[in-house]
């Protein structure tokens, strides 16, 4: 009995040790660990070049399937504070779902304070980012085909810790037409958020119901995918 143990876990062994580990960035072609690790590195020389903070671009697994003897990991790099190694995700604000986002009093582009309470008229979708953010640019077509949409039915919110002059800037060269609230590190600190982009769903009582983390978009079908994703969500809170 025992040797028929052993001997079985020697294939078990064996079976994980044949299993070949492939990746795949934002659902593109599949890479192997050196590849993805030479992708790190060039997006992090990137970051390095065009951020005066320090920050870290860090590979998380959002999924995992096993075919045969591959196991495909789904990557996707996330901006964050603090160097991580490759990780399982956790749910952005997890411990808000289903309860009041917190209260805030932010300064939009315009000088103008504003609150929570100026967007109960209907559901809203907050994204959170900042302008030196590779993975917040990259899906930045997609939520500003979503706003010139659906402008009329959903809130869209920008928030960011970055300052009105550096938003300005960025808004020079690219369309991302949201409402947009800056200066707001103290209030993105106290939601814990240290993973960019990340982007919730609030109802009309300002209850935050989903989370999203960054998109998943390889290619233009993608797109059109996820926002239909996005406004059915939306569509729910109604």
């Amino acid at each position: 009995m025992t040797k028929n143990i052993f001997i079985l876990l020697l294939l078990i062994s064996f079976k994980i040790k044949a299993q070949t580990k492939v990746y795949t960035v934002d659902n593109e072609e599949l890479i192997t660990e050196t590849e993805l690790d030479k992708r790190l590195d060039k997006m992090q020389k990137l970051m390095n070049r065009t951020s005066k903070k320090t920050k870290f671009v860090n590979p998380t697994i959002l999924d995992s399937t096993i075919t045969n003897d591959t196991i495909t990991y789904y990557v996707k790099f996330f901006v964050e504070e603090k160097k991580k190694n490759l990780a399982i995700k956790e749910q952005a604000l997890a411990s808000y779902i289903n309860k009041k986002l917190l209260q805030f009093e932010l300064e939009n582009l315009n000088g103008k304070k504003v609150t929570l309470e100026d967007f109960n008229d209907k559901p809203t979708f907050i994204n959170f980012w900042f302008i030196n953010c590779p993975p917040c640019i990259k899906e930045l077509p997609l939520l500003q085909s979503l706003q010139k949409e659906y402008k009329n039915d959903f809130n869209f919110i920008a928030i960011t810790f970055d300052s009105k002059e550096k938003v300005l800037r960025f808004l020079e060269h690219r369309e991302f037409d949201f409402n947009h609230l800056i200066n707001a590190k103290n209030y993105i600190d106290e939601l814990g958020i240290s993973m960019y982009p990340v982007s919730i769903y609030l109802d009309k009582q300002g209850i935050v119901r989903y989370s999203d983390e960054s998109y998943k978009i390889g290619n233009p079908k993608d797109l059109e995918i996820i926002k239909n994703k996005i406004i059915n969500k939306l569509s729910s809170l109604n």
